[in-house]
């Protein structure tokens, strides 16, 4: 029994280079046997010398305690996460405002980036750093900060930055700079001296474009007088059967940028008489301004606008260049050249400064030639512009037919058939412009119509109204009226729907009192 105690002991006697955790493992990994004996220590006499472990012992790793530092991303992960535990509960009210700020700030820094590449740098990739420089500044002194000195300073120097580099004096780019310079002196109140760069830019266009194609026009006479010294001895000549070809491309590069030089000329003076023309109407809205109000000279701009754009509708023609629009759908600005839509407009604002001053004979002539122009340009299908001018003619015809049948009238027991035959004529001449007027506004596409359709409908009926309470035919007459007050109320614009509504309305009220 000692013994068998002594065997018991030395099992539980530990390795010193064993874990304490294996050790344990070990030794009661097995049925401890003889449990029912009581734990005695062991003596030093009955203790074994140690012995070495065992082979399996021996494979064991051995477990150690190791420290890894943190990267600087899991800190940072760290921190937050332990700063976001009672964020809400310490800031309820502040940190959603700090979120809508940090948003909105990105949003707002997101359409600055976006304004800047999509509106902003495309204004100026057609300019040289020498140029933009100054006119980046000109544009914000005008657009931003409204301050003409400033403006017209940097205007000056981009035009000097301009021509240093040797752009073309005529082109898009500094042209619209010479514009601009003007629309600043406009908006800040200086008139006069927008005027006088008006009249300058639009003088120096002209001149230009004259010089150039009298040029053109002598370069091809004589051209065309040695062609036929050429063939003249030509003929003189035995006939050869060769051909003369020419396969240097050097040569044929020079003599295709040679064209394309011309060409481009031809069509930046055909932009610089379109953009006279409009100058010309410019001017005209400017002198009948409050400003200057000077009608003699707003109708001299606006007949030199009429006298331009018909020489260079003619000068086309003789060209056998196009007059019209390429694309019936493209917008007037894009195209290069004027066109007798252009024309007509010029026509309708000269009518309108005689139908101002009364001069109703004039008036109709302009209407008549520019509805002319628009008729050879639109074709078969009508727009909205030419309904509307017919509503200009028709309006002009029933006021001479009021003014003829308020004459006829004060004469009393005195009017002569002539007079009256007159006055009918003018009503009947006056109606059937009415009824054309509404009868071409209603053959325009529902893709084409826009404002002016509703306004010429309007016009005709009303007119056609007005002429009907003239020959007391007051049923007709209130018809007509009412329509007209159906049509207004679709009006687009608020300040001109409640005007024409109320005059409607007031016209419909006199109607009815007079039944």
């Amino acid at each position: 029994m000692l013994s068998a105690a002594r065997r018991t002991s030395c099992a539980f006697i530990r390795n010193p280079r064993t874990p304490a955790t294996l050790s344990r493992t070990i030794a009661f990994s097995h049925p401890r046997p003889l449990q029912h004996l009581p734990k005695t220590k062991a003596s030093n006499l009955y203790s074994e010398p140690r012995s070495s472990p065992s082979p399996i012992l021996r494979h064991v790793p051995s477990f150690s305690h190791q420290t890894r530092s943190l990267s600087y991303l899991d800190r940072t992960r760290l921190g937050l996460k332990q700063a976001s535990k009672g964020i809400w509960r310490k800031y309820p009210f502040l940190l959603p405002f700090a979120i809508l700020g940090v948003i909105g700030s990105t949003l707002a820094f997101a359409y600055i980036v976006y304004v800047e590449l999509f509106h902003n740098a495309p204004q100026y990739h057609k300019f040289p750093l020498e140029v933009v420089k100054p006119l980046r500044k000109a544009v914000y002194y005008t657009d931003v900060m409204l301050q003409p000195q400033l403006a017209v300073k940097y205007y000056k120097e981009a035009l000097k930055a301009a021509a240093a580099v040797g752009m073309d004096p005529f082109s898009d780019e500094v042209i619209g700079i010479k514009l601009q310079v003007a629309d600043v002196l406009e908006r800040s109140g200086n008139v006069k001296p927008a005027i006088n760069v008006f009249e300058m830019t639009k003088k120096e266009m002209v001149e230009w474009v004259q010089k150039g194609r009298e040029n053109a026009a002598e370069r091809q006479k004589l051209l065309d007088e040695q062609m036929k010294m050429v063939e003249k001895e030509s003929k003189s000549h035995a006939k050869l059967d060769t051909k003369l070809e020419i396969n240097n491309p050097q040569i044929l590069d020079t003599f295709e940028q040679i064209q394309a030089g011309e060409e481009n000329l031809k069509q930046q003076q055909d932009k610089c008489i379109k953009k006279a023309v409009g100058i010309s109407l410019k001017l005209a809205d400017l002198y009948d301004s409050d400003h200057m109000q000077d009608s003699k000279k707003s109708e001299e701009a606006a007949e030199a606008a009429v006298d331009l754009s018909m020489k260079e509708l003619q000068y086309r023609e003789n060209a056998g260049l196009p007059v019209c629009k390429a694309d019936p759908d493209a917008e007037e600005h894009k195209t290069p050249y004027i066109t007798q839509r252009e024309a007509a407009m010029a026509l309708s604002s000269l009518a309108q400064i005689y139908r101002n001053r009364d001069e109703s004979g004039l008036a109709v002539a302009c209407y008549m030639r520019a509805l002319d122009l628009l008729r050879a340009e639109e074709g078969p299908v009508p727009t909205c512009s030419q309904a509307r001018m017919i509503g200009d003619i028709a309006s002009i015809l029933t006021m001479q037919s009021v003014k003829a049948a308020a004459a006829v009238q004060s004469m009393g027991p005195t009017k002569n058939e002539g007079s009256e035959a007159a006055r009918d004529h003018l009503i009947k001449h006056a109606e059937e412009w009415a009824m054309r007027g509404d009868e071409v506004q209603s053959k325009v596409p529902a893709n084409k119509r826009n404002e002016h359709c509703k306004e010429a409908c309007m016009t005709a009926k009303y007119m056609l109204g007005h002429l009907a309470q003239v020959q007391g035919n007051l049923e007709e007459a209130e018809k007509h009226f009412r329509t007209a007050l159906a049509v207004a109320n679709e009006l687009d614009e608020p300040r001109a729907r409640e005007a024409m509504i109320e005059h409607m309305e007031k016209n419909i009220r006199g109607v009815s009192k007079k039944k």
